[in-house]
């Protein structure tokens, strides 16, 4: 409701600025973060302090620690109260930072997070790093043998194809489709 949303979005307006800014990183990275992500992309390097407001303003928890610290948002609504006071300009910049931070920080372990930065990269409008990580993690889920999982990568791609006009990149992808049993709308 509009009220609620209302009322999340000034609790997040009351927070230090240093504080609310960290927030609306964290809800464009998603509503489980990881700190270094998070570091990263605000260009933070004292987090303890900052992270503590969020945590004594119950907005954010400790969601694990190992294998990293990550944190979670307390209720969904306050990751979308907080991704809600973002410009959508200043959104797809973010994200695009975020797709960066987890290309370096993981670059060892990319094929893991493959899904992860070609949803970061579709929404930053990055749409050819998208569709190259899209057909990455299409076929990685097709060589696990994860048929459905690979549909819906494929499905994904073509559409990002598509936006992008790539005539080579909507045949390819269209030909993979077929090849998972599924006719290319």
């Amino acid at each position: 409701p509009p009220a609620l949303e209302t009322w999340l979005v000034a609790r997040i307006d009351r927070l230090p600025p240093e504080a609310r800014s960290l927030v609306q990183v964290a809800a464009v990275i998603g509503r489980e973060f990881p700190l270094r992500i998070l570091a990263r992309v605000t260009g933070t390097g004292e987090m303890e302090s900052h992270t503590a407001v969020l945590l004594r303003a119950d907005i954010i928890r400790e969601f694990r620690r190992y294998p990293e610290l990550e944190y979670t948002f307390k209720h969904g609504l306050l990751q979308e109260a907080a991704l809600s006071t973002l410009a959508p300009a200043t959104r797809r910049e973010l994200y695009g930072r975020v797709a960066a931070a987890y290309e370096e920080i993981f670059s060892g372990l990319i094929e893991e997070h493959l899904p992860r930065l070609a949803h970061y990269y579709a929404l930053s409008r990055d749409h050819s790093k998208a569709l190259a990580y899209l057909e990455r993690a299409a076929e990685r889920a097709s060589s696990l043998d994860a048929r459905e999982q690979a549909a819906e990568l494929w499905s994904r791609a073509l559409k990002v194809a598509r936006r992008l006009d790539d005539a080579g990149a909507i045949g390819r992808v269209e030909e993979r489709l077929r090849a998972v049993g599924v006719a290319p709308a």
